[in-house]
């Protein structure tokens, strides 16, 4: 899979000067103005909205549903020991007669980032006009590009002499207006803090995509002033007698350097509850998972095999030996999308349990696309041990008759008589088919034996001798 790479690059704009008095730097990154839009536009209101990154212990997730598109920068904060709150960039360097002088680390000289994307298939940046719509800070005084985009790889400033950048240092200490055009990243205001914003992506996929910013060695720079100056007499809002001298320095073991984590782009979870429930009858049939399936051949109802006498899936036997039980013909045959079963007859109640369900409807998905599906439900219950597949799972023989083909195992059932629920219904959950019922549905425990096989297929050899008579 190709991989892509974003870089933005603030070029060095002075030359290194050894410093004077340095002091040690803490630089931190944060991602800003992050937004999900229907439309590449970003309309803001109708089609645009906010998003707060949630940090999960590794990356900044953000969830964007496939066909949106997304967009963020990144701010950066430097701060220094010097706690003097007077100490400021915002400070004309040569007021030290007033006691109002800069820190010695004024702010970022240059910068580049690199964002690796995991999927380009997923997530893929906007091209505005063969380059990435990201927007540099004002701050940076330099002529800027906005990087080219690769339509290969979608790589975006791949091409050196197209890189995103400018030169961040430009001070003018004769003015109380140029007091800030130094400061980005020093004590500043939120804007005055910003890298870039605006780095828009398309989602294409509902796959993650993970876009891991880095820092190229030797790209990063800080501005320091290696001379205070001295002021024009008691007013330092005039021209200096002796202008401050500046330089940039690049990072040292003193300074440290807070990387920002990955951005972590999510598929919508699904609104609706899981496809598949096993609960214990105790609680009665779960709310979003129809009705109870009873003997008969109406609506909800179906033909229990062997017969029960209580609407419940009873298989007898235990420690292993057990009969199969079914319920058959649900609906008349027609099958039903959503509803519930119960089982009951485990001894022990901890044996695993093994239903099959005969799927129908299912058009071009194969059953191991369905169980797969369901196996990746973002609302899969948990604590049940359910698992999924188009095969039966074992142990030993196929227990259950040719036309089930979808098998849930379930490793810990929460007692000895179970409700299962499904829904498989697209109001519940998008992904899937749309049409699909259960016509059949069949229950044993794991392992099933041999002998215990025969008892249930000799019952319903018996049944059909006894109908063809």
């Amino acid at each position: 899979m190709l991989k892509r790479k974003n870089q933005f690059l603030a070029a060095a704009a002075i030359s290194a000067i050894a410093p004077l008095g340095a002091r040690a730097a803490t630089v931190t990154f944060s991602y800003i103005n992050v937004q999900v839009s229907t439309t590449s536009a970003f309309t803001v209101g109708v089609t645009t909205s906010t998003v707060t990154p949630v940090f999960d212990g590794s990356n900044w997730d953000i969830t964007v549903p496939a066909g949106d598109f997304f967009r963020f920068g990144v701010r950066a904060a430097i701060t220094s020991p010097d706690s003097n709150p007077a100490h400021t960039a915002s400070g004309t360097p040569y007021e030290q007669g007033t006691g109002n002088t800069q820190p010695a680390t004024l702010g970022l000289d240059s910068l580049a980032f690199q964002f690796t994307d995991s999927a380009t298939a997923s997530a893929f940046p906007v091209s505005n006009s063969g380059n990435s719509t990201a927007v540099v800070s004002t701050l940076f005084n330099a002529s800027v590009n906005k990087g080219d985009v690769n339509p290969g790889n979608g790589s975006v400033g791949d091409n050196i002499n197209n890189q995103l950048g400018g030169g961040v240092f430009s001070p003018d200490v004769t003015t109380a207006t140029g007091k800030n055009q130094i400061q980005i990243g020093v004590n500043g205001t939120a804007g005055n803090n910003n890298i870039f914003t605006n780095l828009a992506y398309s989602r294409s996929g509902t796959a993650s995509a993970k876009i891991t910013p880095s820092i190229p060695s030797g790209t990063l720079s800080f501005i320091q002033n290696t001379s205070i100056g001295s002021p024009q007499g008691a007013t330092p809002t005039t021209t200096p007698a002796v202008a401050p001298t500046y330089a940039s320095r690049v990072p040292t073991g003193a300074d440290t350097i807070n990387t920002l984590a990955p951005l972590l782009v999510l598929g919508p979870v699904a609104s609706g509850h899981a496809i598949i429930s096993l609960t214990s009858s105790a609680g009665g049939v779960q709310s979003g998972y129809g009705a109870q399936i009873t003997q008969g051949s109406g609506n909800n109802q179906g033909n229990f095999v062997p017969a029960s006498g209580n609407n419940k899936l009873t298989v007898t036997g235990g420690s292993g030996s057990y009969t199969l039980a079914q319920v058959k013909a649900i609906n008349g045959g027609t099958g039903v999308a959503n509803d519930s079963v119960e089982g009951n007859g485990f001894n022990p109640a901890t044996d695993t349990e093994e239903y099959a369900l005969d799927v129908t409807g299912l058009g071009s998905t194969t059953p191991a696309a369905l169980a797969a599906l369901i196996n990746g439900d973002p609302n899969k219950q948990a604590g049940t041990g359910m698992t999924a597949s188009a095969t039966y799972p074992g142990p030993g023989p196929n227990p259950f008759p040719a036309e089930y083909n979808l098998f849930l195992q379930f490793t810990a059932p929460p007692s000895a008589d179970n409700f299962l629920g499904f829904d498989f219904t697209t109001a519940n959950d998008s992904s899937l088919p749309a049409g699909l019922t259960v016509t059949e549905v069949a229950l044993v425990p794991e392992p099933a034996s041999a002998a215990g096989l025969l008892i249930g297929a000799s019952g319903l050899l018996l049944g059909r001798r006894k109908r063809k008579a």
